[in-house]
């Protein structure tokens, strides 16, 4: 008997923060569009949101807000996170669909991952990319701001300025050959599972 085709994928909770960055699940908080994921601490989430809106609104000083931010979230990750949405034109993003998990022992930090985006490459007015950059100021569950807030600071504006020459220049991997082999191969598993799927 064939149901059809199914994706499964990996939640990214508290489960999977521990599965890829160490340690025991019950060691991290997690968080999902913002909310807390499992049975994590808001705070975390809170303090670090709060953080971006204080460096936008020039509560803090730059520098400041800068090393604050830096020790509590993985600047690469963050740029490269931003920098994969925004590449795709995810129109589904920015305000829902993320996920992020910090771990709470000490030098622990924030690391973002993408969640749900298959809206992705979809409008030719470009209007996909332009509706996830305005900088929200609402509710907690923009995760983007926190890059707003980052750019305002050269050391975050040359990581990321370095991040998109390395992913989308020299066969890095956002580049054509790379985006097709990924492609090709995800393509080769589904090529015969599809045709059973188109005669049922």
């Amino acid at each position: 008997l064939y149901w059809g085709l199914y994706n499964p994928v990996e939640r990214p909770d508290v489960s999977f923060a521990a599965n890829y960055l160490g340690g025991e699940k019950e060691n991290y908080d997690a968080y999902t569009s913002g909310a807390p994921a499992n049975d994590s601490d808001a705070q975390p989430w809170i303090n670090v949101y709060e953080l971006a809106n204080n460096i936008l609104i020039g509560d803090i000083t730059l520098q400041q807000g800068y090393d604050e931010m830096s020790a509590q979230v993985n600047l690469t990750n963050l740029a490269d996170y931003v920098l994969l949405n925004l590449f795709i034109a995810n129109r589904d993003w920015y305000q829902n669909n993320w996920y992020a998990a910090k771990g709470r022992l000490p030098g622990d930090r924030f690391h973002f991952f993408c969640w749900d985006s298959e809206h992705m490459f979809a409008e030719s007015s470009g209007t996909g990319a332009q509706a996830i950059l305005p900088p929200f100021i609402g509710s907690y569950n923009a995760s983007g701001r926190l890059h707003f807030a980052m750019l305002e600071h050269p050391e975050y504006r040359m990581l990321f300025a370095d991040r998109i020459r390395k992913h989308l220049f020299n066969d890095g991997v956002l580049t054509s050959g790379p985006n097709i082999a990924r492609y090709q191969a995800l393509a080769d598993v589904l090529d015969r599972t599809v045709v059973a799927e188109s005669a049922r």
